[in-house]
């Protein structure tokens, strides 16, 4: 089921376009105000950074993501995973799901914007209600 160290149910699309603010209130200095990061992928369940400070597995984080005039707030998660990726780490994240419903659809908008190979929402709504 799982191949190599990729651990996730559902993927995630590459998020370089994405602008990321991280907020960490227990990290380094540099994160407790909400610091840009470098986004590397993304989806509604998590995402992964990039991050040249030290940070605790478990940590609670909160994100803001930018893409064009999408614009998501207070998304709170966990720092799950840590590995090493060249000067830095690459830290995965899983959102706890405590946002408002209205942010799931901005982080599917996101996504389809990022190349998620999906048909239209509605269509698949209709399709969902008709063959109900």
């Amino acid at each position: 089921m799982f191949k190599g160290k990729e651990r996730r149910l559902t993927s995630r699309f590459g998020a370089a376009r994405v602008v990321a603010l991280m907020h960490c209130p227990g990290a380094a200095e540099s994160y407790r105000h909400a610091d840009q990061v470098k986004l590397v992928d993304l989806n509604k369940h998590g995402l992964a950074f990039i991050s040249t400070e030290a940070l605790d597995m478990g940590a609670a984080v909160e994100f803001e993501l930018r893409l064009d005039e999408l614009v998501v707030s207070s998304i709170k998660g966990t720092l799950q995973s840590a590995i090493p990726a060249g000067t830095g780490t690459r830290y995965g994240v899983v959102f706890d799901g405590s946002h408002e419903p209205a942010t799931d659809e901005i982080l599917y908008d996101i996504e389809h914007r990022l190349g998620r190979p999906h048909e239209d929402r509605k269509s698949n709504a209709r399709r969902r209600i008709k063959g109900h």
